[in-house]
């Protein structure tokens, strides 16, 4: 069953209001607060399906059983803030999650990978693959910023010839996690499809 943003005006005010403070805040920890204070941040399980139907907003599936509309709340900068009729927050830099608000299990990515550097070393430049370092941290269990570490290469897509397939390999050495996500890309870089791991268990796809 598709669920729909929820246009009363009680869910309106909130989104009003949020904007409001979001205008005067510079920093990813008080979207956080925010969203907890004013939205009242309910938990979910996320595993998750994302589909991009319109710029402005996204649909969201978990477990395939869960399906939201991600609203765009704002841009700043390279970043989307995103948040669901049913209250929780998404934050993404060119369709990469970097951080999630509400979910079971949050978490959020320093010095995250730019996919876009990461297409052009491997096509325009024609490297075999490419390796970066960032840092995670999850809330559920609590931890502290642990080193997390990407590793990249192309693949064709069987399903487009016309697209090809960006593999990130991504590792937490301390907790022993290795998860696998896909970005389909066009001609022209840009991302039009992706299936992420965002937290080990759980995933997260764009279309």
């Amino acid at each position: 069953m598709e669920i729909c943003i929820n246009k009363d005006m009680t869910y309106i005010t909130k989104l009003l209001i949020l904007a409001l403070i979001l205008n005067g805040c510079s920093y990813i920890d008080t979207y956080k607060e925010v969203s907890s204070q004013v939205l009242g941040v309910k938990f979910i399980n996320s595993t998750a399906l994302i589909n991009t139907q319109h710029s402005n907003q996204i649909r969201v599936e978990y477990k395939g059983e869960y399906p939201a509309t991600f609203k765009l709340l704002k841009e700043s900068g390279d970043l989307q803030y995103w948040v669901s009729n049913h209250e929780e927050s998404l934050i993404t830099h060119n369709m990469k999650v970097i951080k999630t608000v509400g979910f079971d299990n949050d978490f959020e990515i320093i010095s995250y990978p730019n996919i876009t550097y990461v297409l052009k070393q491997l096509t325009l430049f024609k490297k075999d693959h490419i390796t970066l370092n960032s840092f995670v941290k999850f809330t559920n269990p609590e931890t502290s910023y642990m080193d997390i570490n990407f590793s990249y290469n192309i693949e064709s897509s069987s399903s487009n010839p016309r697209h090809f397939l960006l593999e990130e390999i991504v590792e937490i050495p301390k907790i022993k996690s290795k998860q696998y996500n896909y970005y389909w890309v066009n001609n022209k870089l840009d991302i039009i499809k992706t299936k992420q791991t965002v937290i080990p268990g759980s995933k997260i796809r764009i279309n």
